[in-house]
């Protein structure tokens, strides 16, 4: 068997030619081999991805940060907050509505309805005290028949914050003691969602 000069050299490994068989030559790709072939697209998609990827990864960690009320806990104040201090004059305003009440029964119907009316606005200012107090930009109104109708308007009113709202127990449990008959949930443009109870 003779061998003859070849053109590159023979590795050690490389035994197919001493064989007699056709070499085989193994192509190892490098990044170096792919990264001058791509176009600006290309790097665009692979940064987009990349930073995409990046924005996840800090968001759920961030995310696991934030601490979250349990939605059976109501919202209590803190001692000395804005809201602690309206907390405390609705209350003062329900022991006076008590106190004033008339003891006839024409007269005590119509103030109950009349002291009804003034504990749901009440209820309301604090409500939107609480949301504020949460971050959510909002403002609150009443209106109807003895102020049954609760308005929240909160310019990025969603579904999913419609969702949250609706299932925290401040919210049902105010709702409910202090005799709403409907709530509507509207973003001041366009969006309105009505819950009647």
């Amino acid at each position: 068997m003779a061998f003859s000069k070849p053109d590159a050299p023979v590795s050690n490994t490389d035994c197919s030619q001493a064989s007699g068989q056709p070499a085989v030559h193994k192509t190892h790709h490098q990044i170096s081999d792919w990264i001058p072939a791509m176009n600006a697209v290309q790097w665009i998609c692979v940064i987009s991805i990349l930073l995409v990827g990046v924005l996840l990864i800090g968001w759920a960690a961030f995310d696991r940060a934030t601490p979250t009320p349990k939605q059976s806990e109501a919202y209590v104040p803190e001692p000395g907050s804005a809201t602690a201090e309206q907390a405390k004059s609705l209350e003062a305003v329900r022991a006076e509505i008590r106190a004033d009440a008339p003891k006839t029964q024409k007269g005590e119907i119509a103030a109950q309805e009349k002291n009804a009316a003034a504990e749901r606005k009440a209820w309301a200012d604090l409500y939107e005290a609480v949301l504020l107090a949460q971050g959510m930009d909002v403002s609150t109104s009443v209106s109807g028949r003895n102020n049954t109708t609760l308005k929240i308007t909160y310019a990025l009113m969603s579904r999913p914050v419609v969702f949250q709202l609706r299932n925290t127990a401040d919210f049902r449990n105010g709702i409910q003691e202090n005799g709403f008959k409907k709530v509507i949930l509207t973003d001041g443009y366009s969006r309105t969602w009505t819950l009647e109870f």
